[in-house]
């Protein structure tokens, strides 16, 4: 059985992270190959037309939200804005998380 993504998993001793400032230079540093995420500027036809690029190319989509109240607002507004995106959401090809984070970032790797 898969293990759920939730907060207390990221925050168990054995969670692994990814520091978000580089601390001193190393030359064993890893790329991770992470890209800014897309400027969407509050327009849903883009956000929408992103996700679905994404999830065309089965890709894992995770939109995270800084507390529980703004994850479900998240939700309900991208449910209630097109029923494909409501559909994506219900199947879990888009997940929304509670999980504060400073900037969005998107990963290419499969």
């Amino acid at each position: 059985m898969k293990e759920e993504r939730t907060t207390s998993n990221l925050l168990n001793k054995s969670a692994r992270w990814i520091l978000q400032e580089e601390i001193g230079s190393s030359e064993n540093k890893i790329e991770l190959g992470f890209a800014d995420a897309p400027t969407i500027n509050s327009n849903y036809e883009i956000l929408f037309s992103i996700l679905k690029n994404y999830t065309d190319k089965s890709f894992d989509v995770l939109i995270t939200a800084e507390n529980e109240l703004q994850s479900i607002r998240l939700k309900e507004l991208l449910s209630e804005f097109k029923k494909e995106l409501s559909d994506l959401i219900d199947s879990g090809k888009i997940k929304i998380e509670t999980l504060a984070i400073k900037n969005g970032f998107s990963s290419q790797r499969k």
